[in-house]
């Protein structure tokens, strides 16, 4: 009953023992360090939201799936994925304008209003246009057969 346990904690390369998070220090140095990483985003976020939201430009997308080769389609999947991606980061800027228009001019929240709203459509179109473009691909690869 007497016999001291050895910690089985790996130390670091300097020789000092890894922190130990069951300990009480660990729970309030746990609980500081969420609360410092919750201002630092907060900070971000509103730091965002007061800057300018910048549109994705629309990638440019062959007209003829019937005669662009599998590269060339793989390319474009590739541009619209970057375009979606880049839409819904740009759709989230515009959304913490939306969302505190206590921030904002009235001008400035209805022009992030519009430009939300349109960027929907825009990004329906692009998937729409790959779609033809990818379904005319394997119509004529098909054919080809």
């Amino acid at each position: 009953m007497g016999a001291k346990i050895k910690s089985l904690e790996p130390t670091t390369r300097e020789g000092h023992r890894v922190c130990n998070l069951s300990g009480p220090g660990a729970v309030i140095m746990l609980k500081i360090t969420s609360l410092a990483i919750v201002m630092v985003l907060a900070g971000v976020s509103s730091g965002l939201a007061s800057e300018a939201c910048l549109a994705p430009s629309v990638p440019e997308l062959p007209s003829n799936g019937a005669v662009i080769t599998y590269e060339q389609l793989n390319h474009s999947a590739s541009m619209v994925a970057v375009f979606s991606k880049e839409n819904t980061a740009y759709k989230t800027c515009l959304d913490h304008i939306i969302t505190a228009p206590g921030d904002h001019s009235r001008s400035r929240w209805r022009e992030a209003l519009e430009s939300y709203n349109q960027s929907i459509p825009t990004e329906n179109a692009i998937w729409a246009a790959y779609e033809k473009l990818s379904r005319d691909w394997v119509e004529a690869n098909q054919a080809n057969k």
